[in-house]
């Protein structure tokens, strides 16, 4: 009966509190690196970090998600993150949030994706046109 008590504890733990970015830094105009560290007491199947890009003068240019599968104990992770489209021309990444939850992490988007095309300059092109 005991182990059963234990189990719930056991989620109860708070993956922002226990897993550690130590590092976000541009290394490419597209690109920058992650270094993190989980000093969670629990494996994880997935841990997700929200933040946001931001410009020279500090203005949120967009935001990302990444993800660290299969995140253990005392693991160190390094790795290489493209920016989003929107990202472009930033100076800085931000932590905003980190959680465990796939859902909570991908419905958390604060900004609309922006149309690649203007609407108005988008016309219909009627029915397609009989094959001679």
């Amino acid at each position: 009966m005991l182990p059963l008590l234990l189990v719930p504890a056991a989620r109860a733990e708070n993956v922002g509190q226990c897993f550690h970015v130590r590092e976000m830094v541009k290394t490419e105009e597209i690109r920058y690196l992650v270094d993190a560290v989980s000093q969670c007491a629990h494996e994880y199947e997935a841990v997700y970090v929200l933040v946001d890009f931001l410009d020279r003068a500090g203005k949120r240019l967009d935001e990302g998600v990444w993800a660290i599968y299969w995140c253990r104990p005392g693991r160190r992770e390094i790795h290489e993150f493209a920016i989003p489209a929107g990202a472009l021309g930033f100076e800085r990444v931000v932590l905003t949030r980190i959680t465990a939850d796939a859902r909570e992490a991908l419905m958390m988007k604060k900004t609309p994706i922006p149309s690649q095309s203007d609407p108005e300059r988008v016309k219909d092109p009627g029915a397609p046109k009989p094959r001679r």
